[in-house]
């Protein structure tokens, strides 16, 4: 890009600049910003999922939940074993009643449930997506081990919480509330949050921090 009229240019002018890099440097700049917004937008995601899992564990649905965390405290298999026999059949089939009736009968019970059970395939279906933008980024490490403690966070509660199936858990449930992704990525998303529960020794993943 030149000046029109060369005569009006004063020795210490920049030299002019090629189109083609300020163009290459336009378009870098808007990607880098779309991929801020993205990981924003995903970690906002996964703030409302872990806020809405916790608020209806906490709040709208604590009786139930409380009965289900005291019928885990004294189940060896603990709270994934409770869960599987919360079926017609099983051995804690009275605390699945009781979580379907409150299901049907209590408006802010299902109101609370189907709040968590979107915020958490909202996260699901845009968590994926931030892999290659975390690993282009000078601070991939950083980015990752906090995208993983969140995915853990979310993971444990939505372990311990019972999904409208009997004998599941709400991340089970996540292929049905997000039923317009495909499997292969529904497993992808099962995969990621069941490796950030187990940690990296295969054991429990950590407590959800404050």
């Amino acid at each position: 890009m030149r000046n029109n009229n060369p005569s009006q240019g004063v020795p210490w002018d920049p030299l002019p600049t090629p189109m083609g890099p300020r163009l290459t440097a336009f378009e870098a700049k808007m990607r880098d910003g779309r991929n801020d917004i993205a990981l924003r937008d995903v970690e906002k995601a996964g703030r409302a999922a872990l806020d809405a899992l916790d608020g209806f564990r906490t709040r709208e649905g604590a009786t139930v939940m409380n009965r289900i965390q005291a019928a885990a405290r004294t189940e060896p298999g603990g709270i994934s074993t409770v869960l599987s026999e919360m079926r017609e059949g099983g051995r804690f089939a009275d605390l699945r009643r009781q979580f379907n009736t409150a299901l049907t009968d209590d408006k802010g019970f299902a109101s609370a449930y189907d709040q968590a059970a979107s915020a958490l395939a909202q996260y699901g279906q845009g968590r994926p997506g931030i892999e290659q933008v975390i690993a282009r980024r000078p601070d991939a490490a950083n980015l990752a081990a906090k995208f993983e403690r969140l995915d853990a966070q979310i993971a444990e509660a939505a372990d311990s919480t019972p999904s409208r199936r009997d004998g599941k858990n709400m991340l089970d449930d996540i292929a049905k509330t997000a039923a317009e992704i495909a499997r292969k990525a529904v497993e992808a998303i099962k995969s990621l949050f069941s490796r950030s529960a187990a940690g990296p020794s295969g054991g429990p993943g950590p407590s959800p921090g404050p």
